[in-house]
C-alpha cells in the first residue's frame, strides 16, 4: 500500500496564485530616465489598490513557511500593516510606517520604519538572526493587479495581490484565522487521491516540512512551504508526488481532514 509521510521541520516559499495578465518589467530600460519612469509607474500602481494588497510573505524559503499579510499604501509614504492572528495575534489590529521607492541597482521598495508586525520576519532577535527576512525588495514587475518583488538579501520572491474592494481586512483575516483554528499543525490528517497522508510537526509555528514518499522500493524527498487559506493549505510552489503534481489541499468540513483530489 503507498504510504506518503510528511514530517514538519523543527525549523521552519511560492507563491500561490501566480501573477497574471499584463505586467511592466522594470528591467527593459537602463537609463536613469527609465527608471524614474518606472518609480512613477510603480508608486501609481501600489496606490491604485484602495483596499491594499495580500502580501504572501515567505522569510526563508528552506526554513520557514508562509504568513499572510495585508498592506496599503498611501501618497503621504505611509504603509500600513496587518495580518492573520499567528503574525500579529489580533487580525484588528494594525501597524504603519514609511515606506519609500528609490534607486539601487534597480527599483527598491523599502519599508524602512519599524513596525511589530512585518518587522519581526527581518527582526534578528536574540540569536541575531531571527527569521532571517527582508524589509527591502528589487521590484521586479507592477502592474494594478501585481507586484512582484525579490528580498535585496535573500532574494525571496513576495507577491502583492490587490485585495478586492468589496473584502474586508477583518474578513479576509477571519477565514485564514478560521481555517488555523481547524488545522492541528502537530499533527495532519490527509489525503491525496484517496491515499492517505500523514504530516508531522515539531513546531506550531512552522509552515515548512519534508515530505517523503514511499512506494515499493522507491523513496522520494521534497522540502514543500505553504500558507493557510480560507479553503485550506496553498502550497508555495507545486510539487510532484509518486507522479501527482500538488500545490494545495482543501478542508473537507465533513472527513474533517485536508484532501486533494486531481
Amino acid at each position: 500500500m503507498k504510504k506518503i509521510l510528511f514530517i514538519l521541520m523543527s525549523i521552519t516559499l511560492f507563491f500561490f496564485g501566480s501573477c497574471t495578465g499584463e505586467e511592466k518589467d522594470i528591467y527593459d530600460g537602463n537609463s536613469n530616465e527609465r527608471l524614474t519612469e518606472e518609480e512613477k509607474a510603480c508608486r501609481e500602481d501600489l496606490l491604485e489598490a484602495e483596499n491594499g494588497w495580500v502580501m504572501e510573505y515567505f522569510p526563508n524559503a528552506s526554513l520557514y513557511g508562509g504568513y499572510q499579510l495585508l498592506v496599503s499604501f498611501d501618497e503621504d509614504g505611509m504603509a500600513t500593516f496587518s495580518a492573520e492572528k499567528a503574525v500579529s495575534g489580533d487580525n484588528t489590529r494594525k501597524e504603519s510606517g514609511m515606506y519609500t521607492l528609490k534607486h539601487e541597482n534597480g527599483l527598491l521598495l523599502s519599508f524602512g520604519t519599524y513596525n511589530k508586525i512585518f518587522h519581526q520576519f527581518s527582526d534578528p532577535q536574540s540569536d541575531g538572526v531571527g527569521f532571517g527576512g527582508d524589509y527591502e525588495f528589487y521590484v521586479m514587475e507592477h502592474s494594478s493587479d501585481c507586484i512582484v518583488l525579490k528580498g535585496k538579501k535573500t532574494y525571496q520572491r513576495v507577491e502583492l495581490r490587490k485585495l478586492p474592494a468589496e473584502v474586508s481586512w477583518s474578513e479576509y483575516l477571519s477565514g485564514i484565522d478560521k481555517m488555523a483554528a481547524l488545522i492541528d499543525t502537530k499533527y495532519l490528517d490527509m489525503t491525496l487521491n484517496g491515499q492517505p497522508v500523514s504530516m508531522l510537526a515539531k513546531s506550531s509555528f512552522a509552515r515548512c516540512f519534508n515530505l517523503s514518499y514511499t512506494t515499493d522500493e522507491t523513496v522520494e524527498t521534497h522540502v514543500m512551504s505553504f500558507v493557510l487559506t480560507a479553503e485550506g493549505v496553498q502550497c508555495a510552489r507545486p510539487v510532484t508526488i509518486g507522479g501527482v503534481t500538488v500545490d494545495h489541499f482543501t478542508w473537507d468540513d465533513t472527513a474533517r481532514k485536508l484532501v486533494y483530489t486531481d
